[in-house]
């Protein structure tokens, strides 16, 4: 029989939280917000050895059942987390997400307008996120793979609630394999602030094809909706 099972639940990942705030420059903002998935997935690493130290016959595992983009409901940061910026944070906090053993569920707040935080607007128009999670979806395998990278990195102090970070890797990368291990998808999130960065894969021992699929979200502005 299969082991019972409980689950913690967590509030997580919610940034840059700027009510009442003012002072700090868009690329300020959103720089720190693109290296505060690091702080989510020291929090979770650290709860998991939490876990481990006191769970006995029965599995706790690790719900996110709130999580998302943050800002404000405030004039100047009113309709952010639906930009370009905030799917690149999203992006990078799927993969720390993925990369967690005990997560197994992971519920965004919040789908479709009826606030400020929806990844659908009023005008019922999916915007940048919702495009995130659907690569996710239907571009991405069912079992996770090792994956190295070497990578620039850069440095953001403290802004508003998010904590001063140090060596953030601008490229990031998660890899699974699906189609009965037949198919390698590789996962890539660039947090540079100006620079489209080249990409070399190296596949190691999987019998990579000569050609590949690539599934990208990008534009030209950070501020971006659609």
């Amino acid at each position: 029989a299969a082991p019972e099972m409980d689950y913690l639940a967590v509030h997580n990942a919610y940034f840059p939280y700027l009510f009442g705030q003012s002072g700090f420059t868009v690329k300020d903002v959103y720089q720190g917000l693109w290296a505060s998935p690091e702080a989510v997935k020291r929090s979770l690493v650290k709860l998991d050895a939490l876990i481990t130290k006191h769970e006995k016959q029965r599995r706790i595992d690790i719900a996110i059942t709130e999580w998302g983009a943050l800002f404000s409901f405030e004039k100047d940061w009113v309709d952010h987390v639906k930009t370009v910026g905030s799917a690149v944070y999203l992006s990078r906090v799927m993969q720390v997400f993925l990369e967690q053993p005990r997560v197994t569920l992971a519920n965004y707040f919040k789908f479709a307008d009826r606030s400020f935080m929806g990844w659908v607007g009023y005008d019922q128009k999916p915007k940048v996120p919702y495009y995130v999670v659907q690569l996710y979806a239907k571009h991405f395998g069912d079992r996770l793979v090792g994956v190295s990278v070497d990578s620039p990195t850069y440095d953001i102090p403290a802004v508003a609630v998010m904590t001063p970070e140090t060596k953030v890797a601008e490229v990031t990368a998660v890899a699974s394999l699906g189609d009965n291990g037949r198919k390698l998808y590789v996962n890539l999130v660039n947090r540079s602030w100006n620079t489209i960065h080249k990409i070399r894969v190296d596949t190691g021992t999987f019998p990579a094809a000569a050609t590949a699929t690539v599934w990208s979200i990008s534009s030209p502005g950070v501020l971006d909706h659609n």
